[in-house]
């Protein structure tokens, strides 16, 4: 695994797996947590665009490389994790989910289910990449966060930063499943 911080520059070369990093930088202990558990195991293939920096001078500078590793490898082996603590409100994460949730085209695809009772439903995919959207059950913007995902058909889950990290695990292996 490695992770980029900004405003460092890495190109991911095609054996790897991109995961964009959103989540509040006001406390960063949740971030510790993630990433413990992470390295709990072995992801050679996965690289963490990790926004967070405390020594980047500039705000600016920080939300720029934000939005160009958002943008950067979307269409391309690329996991979109999110998490909302307790601690602050988050404006630019919002932003980030709302973007991610929108960069994609949507699709929708029938899902038929055989046996005794056939039935057929209907499924969102979500984009075409995974959104790993967690928050924290105390989290400033709850209500918001939950009423955004559900317009944009995201699925957002009350979890633990370890309980994020083993979602966004879970996406990894799929991702290098089909890579294979």
């Amino acid at each position: 695994m490695k992770i980029v911080q900004a405003p460092e520059v890495y190109e991911k070369k095609s054996t790897e797996i991109a995961c964009f990093m959103a989540g509040g930088c006001g406390n960063t202990e949740w971030q510790d947590r993630f990433k413990n558990e992470l390295n709990k195991y072995i992801l050679n293939s996965l690289v963490i665009y990790n926004p967070y920096n405390p020594s980047i001078e500039s705000n600016f500078k920080q939300i720029e490389w934000e939005f160009n590793y958002l943008n950067k490898y979307i269409n391309d082996q690329f996991i979109f994790s999110c998490y909302f603590d307790k601690y602050t409100d988050q404006p630019i994460s919002m932003y980030e989910l709302g973007r991610a949730s929108v960069l994609g085209k949507p699709q929708s695809v029938e899902v038929v289910k055989r046996g005794p009772l056939t039935t057929t439903t209907s499924v969102n995919i979500n984009y075409g990449f995974p959104m790993v959207v967690s928050v924290h059950p105390e989290a400033p913007k709850k209500q918001d966060i939950v009423c955004q995902c559900g317009l944009a058909h995201v699925t957002v889950m009350e979890r633990t930063p370890e309980e994020h990290a083993q979602e966004v695990i879970k996406w990894y292996k799929d991702i290098r499943h089909q890579m294979i």
